[in-house]
């Protein structure tokens, strides 16, 4: 995708992925999703559900941002016919409020990036909505899927 971006548009993205990534390092430290052997997307549920051994730990309500493939294609979630509406109902809000300040990457439904961009697309995403935090998951052998991460809670 070809865009010029604005100061604006800088300031948000440094700004909305600061703030985001401070809140997400905190939940990420204390639920240790790095640390899992397992994940399970539940798509009728809206949940990843995090496990070791097969023994579930950790459940989490989320919102899909994104895929990203590895022919470097970026696909925002409320554009992923694949994925159930109520799952991206949250991602409308961003694309809502890219139209309002006429920022391309949040108004745009498919384009070109680097996987670590997809990260800044996922943590200024991820601070519009309030999540929690974010998690990427292999999506196939050809890409991830971005998760944000709405609500976590140990399972007892």
């Amino acid at each position: 995708m070809d865009t010029e971006w604005t100061a604006d548009y800088i300031k948000f993205r440094d700004q909305t992925g600061k703030a985001f990534l401070e809140r997400a390092d905190k939940v990420n430290a204390e639920f240790k999703l790095a640390d899992y052997e397992h994940w399970d997307f539940r798509q009728d549920t809206g949940q990843l559900i995090f496990s070791d051994k097969g023994v579930k730990k950790v459940v989490a309500d989320v919102q899909v941002a994104g895929d990203w493939t590895t022919n470097y294609s970026w696909m925002w979630g409320w554009n992923n016919k694949s994925i159930a509406a109520p799952l991206t109902k949250e991602m409308l809000k961003v694309r809502d409020f890219g139209k309002k300040k006429d920022y391309a990457e949040l108004i745009t439904p498919e384009f070109t990036i680097n996987s670590d961009y997809a990260w800044s697309l996922t943590a200024m995403a991820g601070d519009l909505i309030k999540a929690k935090t974010a998690y990427r998951g292999q999506n196939g052998r050809s890409g991830y899927i971005y998760f944000l991460i709405t609500d976590i809670r140990w399972v007892k």
